[in-house]
């Protein structure tokens, strides 16, 4: 399953060295590649949340506690439902701004996991025998803009050219490895995999 949305950008080459960690020793080679995080414009969407957040509560604070000290649970079932979804709200917004990808190769294995704020909430693992296993750049979805319909040399560069998919065929099933926008990153990104 692929999901559309927020772009998490994994290193594409070694001297990413903030984001690309190589571990050696006489047995194996390890690779662990981390993902980019969030541009900074999102902790700006971040603290305009938390400015509506604020605001909302403001508004309607006294409505919450005439509601809370009501004799009917309905009514402070409402209001607990109500709290606990604003308070994720902001808890959320902070998640997806420390979210993190890593994949890491090491000899016939490569293990994709998801932190978030620096705990792995997520991992899986996948066999990769080169000689049988391949990763694989393939187009997913076209969605072309107005520059790319009118195709004029001077709009060149705001071309949306769609989305691509890295996949890992490993033992005839397909996995789904990271997107990007650009498929020379994911060559690059397929390409540093299987050089350990």
């Amino acid at each position: 399953m692929v999901l559309m949305g927020l772009l998490y950008i994994m290193p594409a080459s070694k001297e990413e060295i903030d984001h690309v960690k190589i571990e050696e020793s006489e047995s194996s080679r390890k690779i662990h590649l981390f993902s980019y995080g969030l541009p900074l414009m999102f902790w700006g969407y971040f603290i305009i949340l938390i400015g509506l957040e604020l605001a909302m509560y403001l508004s309607i604070s006294d409505i919450i506690s005439k509601l809370y000290s009501s004799p009917e649970p309905l009514d402070r079932a409402l209001i607990v439902c109500c709290t606990i979804f604003m308070g994720s709200l902001p808890l959320i917004g902070l998640g997806m701004l420390f979210w993190q990808k890593v994949i890491s190769k090491e000899n016939d294995k490569i293990q994709v996991s998801f932190r978030v704020f620096g705990i792995t909430v997520r991992k899986k693992s996948y066999r990769f025998n080169s000689p049988e296993d391949y990763l694989e750049v393939k187009h997913l979805l076209e969605s072309p803009n107005m520059a790319k319909i009118r195709k004029s040399p001077n709009t060149r560069a705001f071309e949306n050219q769609g989305h691509y998919i890295l996949t890992l065929w490993s033992n005839g099933k397909p996995y789904f490895l990271d997107r990007h926008t650009r498929k020379q990153d994911l060559n690059k990104l397929a390409k540093l995999i299987t050089e350990f």
